[in-house]
């Protein structure tokens, strides 16, 4: 078995049998960021979407769709992204506990 690591970005146009999204955590330094962006970014962004975050959720997209079998969610319980929470409230997802 070999496992490699890729960033969201490196995995476009990859795929793998399985996946394991890490950090998917609300908070400033969570995904998606709470900083701020920077204004000169926002002009530069101007046609990211009418979404919120929606540069963030096209690369989320891009991570879940990497798996040919199985995706992994990791995130805190108490903090999830608000991205976990979409996909929860939305689609029927199976959950485990940490031991």
């Amino acid at each position: 078995m070999r496992i490699a690591f890729y960033t969201a970005h490196g995995s476009k146009g990859l795929t793998c049998d399985y996946a394991i999204l890490l950090g998917l955590d609300s908070g400033i330094f969570g995904f998606p960021s709470e900083i701020a962006d920077d204004p000169v970014l926002d002009v530069l962004l101007e046609d990211s979407g009418s979404y919120d975050n929606a540069e963030e959720r096209r690369l989320f997209y891009v991570a879940l769709t990497r798996a040919r079998h199985k995706v992994y969610l990791m995130y805190s319980k108490r903090n999830p992204s608000k991205f976990i929470r979409e996909l929860k409230s939305d689609h029927e997802i199976e959950t485990m506990e940490k031991i």
